[in-house]
């Protein structure tokens, strides 16, 4: 991870993630509904931690929100969410 790609300080206008902006509506999403306890909710506060982080969000926000910072919600979209799924 480079210094630029998460802004300085604690905000950032806008996130560039491996120096292309993101966009998420083409992403496939699980079968929310079957997700259940932890694992739930785990997923969702991953998911608003990717959502929070890409809109520009502080690592404050992120923290109280999700419990995450922005360092993990950078790695989560570099190394889960632009990966091809094999299948």
């Amino acid at each position: 991870m480079e210094a630029g790609d998460i802004g300085h300080g604690d905000s950032c206008a806008r996130r560039i993630v491996g120096g292309n902006t993101i966009d998420t509506s083409q992403w496939p999403t699980p079968d929310e509904g079957a997700l259940e306890g932890n694992r739930r909710a785990l997923y969702f506060a991953r998911k608003l931690a990717v959502e929070l982080y890409l809109s520009g969000a502080t690592t404050r926000v992120l923290k109280q929100q999700t419990s995450l910072g922005a360092k993990q919600a950078y790695r989560l979209i570099r190394e889960r969410c632009l990966e091809t799924h094999p299948d």
